[in-house]
């Protein structure tokens, strides 16, 4: 499901990693990561800061990269030196998943209460 994130990431010269993410209630949600900038190298141990990006109502993770390099928030962070999380809420097309709920035949599954 995330061959676009991935591709446009990887043809920008980045790094790319998905995570799934299962939550007390259930929901399984996608997480993406840039563990480095273009200009790095992955055998690097050194700790990094870790940054967490979310994203608003209607809304995606790819929001912050989609850009490019020197025009998105992530990918400027990435190449600073940080280790760049991006989460997806519920619902979105990268944490559309629950362990039991299908979103397409059970409203619960949209119930977030």
């Amino acid at each position: 499901m995330c061959n676009f994130q991935e591709e446009l990431l990887t043809g920008y010269g980045y790094p790319f990693e998905n995570h799934m993410v299962t939550t007390d209630d259930g929901y399984v949600l996608g997480l993406h990561r840039i563990p480095h900038g273009r200009n790095e190298s992955g055998d690097n141990t050194k700790t990094k800061p870790a940054v967490l990006i979310m994203h608003g109502l209607c809304s995606s993770s790819v929001d912050f990269f989609v850009l490019g390099p020197e025009r998105s928030i992530a990918l400027l962070l990435a190449d600073q030196g940080y280790d760049i999380w991006l989460g997806n809420n519920r619902g979105t097309t990268w944490s559309r998943n629950h362990i039991s709920l299908d979103p397409d035949k059970n409203k619960t599954f949209w119930d977030y209460r």
